[in-house]
């Protein structure tokens, strides 16, 4: 109800540049992609060796030729021209995009939307490329729509090419579906979560796209010394790197989503995809330690009610511990580990105090699985300490209950100090007035100044309009959530 007034008021305050409609959807010719080999992808990540650190594959590269900007149809309205491409890709159960050499005209419009628009992200203009790159997150299905709307006079303007096409092929909705992560993981809903809500809201799951495919891991959003909302947003190093070791991982494909979650502990699958946003820089890295430290493109948009966590990069281990993350991508979740924790090597039960990896020796609560990679070890104080490297802890083969195996995080110490060098280092960038804090707490993005973010209230709002106005040209301006 609140959505229907909402749209009511936008159609009274931005009228529609004209009242035709478009050919429906249903209707315009559709460019169906070549499916991959689901099953050689997954045999080629099972041999793996046991205990190397992954992040969960969910989606594979469409073979080329992809489609061009010729194989789709435009229509003029009003003034208006519109290029519509519907795209189809049997059995998938997602698809994702990522556009290269894409320059959108002055008041060009591009969005991206299921064919019945009950999904739509964007719309987005010039101002959301970067160097002529522009990541899209999921339409969940095996079809989409992607629609530009540009003055008629600037059509010959519009360039783009369709660099990638991820073939999703996890379905994460259903309880019952193959790749879902194990029952006897935690919802962050559930009461073991009471004492950390805020830091709950730091962690997202993203998706990263290397030439293999594009994997699903975990990580969180961090204050600075600043306090100034300058999104950093920690996570492991092993998550960009192929199953050879190379560091392949794209930051530009990068596209976080927020608060996938379910909303009742043990519930409905019923995480939501709406609140994402794309566009990442990479500061700096270290496999030592295992770490990634991106700055965002943007803050996140305050309707997605973030927290940016604290850090304690002291040189200890914490007496006890709480990890949260997104195991095999699917709804967060959150473990528990009441037991003193140790520092080792990775893989290694020997306790180490030069090592760089903490060590959990068996979790309480939970578990942790693939997906979970980067995620936040936070201690008692409730301040981060260490991110995910792996380990064999995981559900047993019923799914119900901790195989009682131990897991290792990169200790934040380790990504504080392991290097001297900008790239290789936190410090620099977490402190960036050279405090010489050993420890910081986290803040509400409510309680920062604000800036240009976006306010997050697009992404739903265009897909009522089309579904109101059959197809017809919006015009007006809406905020962005992608």
């Amino acid at each position: 109800m609140r959505n229907l007034f909402l749209v009511s008021l936008l159609l009274a305050s931005c009228p529609l540049a004209t009242a035709a409609s478009l050919t429906p959807a249903s209707r315009l010719q559709m460019t169906r992609l070549a499916s991959p080999d689901v099953a050689a992808a997954l045999r080629r990540e099972q041999a793996v060796p046991a205990g190397t650190p992954r992040p969960t594959l969910w989606a594979l590269p469409v073979s080329d030729p992809l489609p061009t900007l010729a194989d789709g149809e435009w229509e003029t309205v009003d003034g208006t021209a519109v290029w519509r491409l519907p795209l189809e890709a049997t059995g998938a159960q997602s698809i994702g995009i990522a556009f290269s050499d894409l320059s959108l005209p002055d008041d060009a419009q591009l969005r991206v939307s299921s064919l019945d628009a009950t999904q739509t992200r964007g719309p987005y203009t010039q101002a959301d490329v970067r160097n002529g790159k522009l990541q899209l997150p999921i339409i969940e299905g095996e079809q989409l729509l992607l629609t530009v709307e540009v003055p008629a006079a600037r059509r010959e303007s519009l360039s783009m090419t369709i660099a990638r096409l991820d073939y999703g092929f996890r379905n994460f909705d259903e309880a019952e579906a193959a790749y879902k992560s194990g029952g006897c993981n935690e919802d962050v809903a559930c009461p073991a979560g009471d004492t950390v809500r805020d830091q709950i809201r730091a962690v997202a799951r993203y998706t990263v796209a290397q030439p293999a495919g594009t994997y699903f891991c975990s990580g969180t959003l961090l204050n600075n010394t600043a306090q100034n909302g300058r999104p950093y947003f920690l996570t492991a190093d092993h998550c960009f790197r192929s199953s050879n070791g190379a560091f392949v991982g794209d930051p530009d494909s990068i596209v976080l989503y927020w608060n996938y979650q379910a909303s009742s502990c043990g519930g409905p699958r019923d995480g939501n995809t709406s609140q994402s946003q794309s566009g990442t820089t990479l500061r700096a890295n270290n496999l030592n330690s295992d770490f990634v430290l991106l700055e965002l493109d943007q803050r996140p948009p305050s309707a997605y009610k973030v927290y940016y966590a604290g850090w304690d990069r002291s040189n200890a281990a914490p007496t006890s511990a709480i990890g949260i993350h997104h195991p095999q991508g699917d709804e967060k979740a959150i473990s528990v580990e009441y037991d003193a924790t140790t520092i080792t090597d990775y893989g290694s039960d020997t306790t180490d105090t030069s090592a760089n990896y903490i060590r959990i020796g068996n979790w309480d609560i939970g578990v942790t699985e693939r997906g979970s990679s980067g995620s936040a070890l936070f201690n008692p104080e409730h301040r981060l300490v260490g991110t995910l490297t792996g380990g064999a802890a995981q559900c047993n083969n019923l799914g119900t209950n901790d195989n009682n195996q131990p897991d290792w995080y990169g200790r934040f110490y380790e990504h504080w100090s392991g290097s001297t060098a900008d790239s290789g280092s936190v410090r620099s960038w977490l402190d960036p007035e050279g405090s010489g804090d050993i420890r910081l707490s986290g803040i509400d993005a409510a309680d920062i100044g604000e800036d240009d973010s976006d306010d997050g209230d697009g992404g739903s709002l265009p897909a009522l309009l089309l579904l109101f106005g059959g197809a017809a040209v919006l015009r007006c301006r809406y905020r962005r959530s992608v």
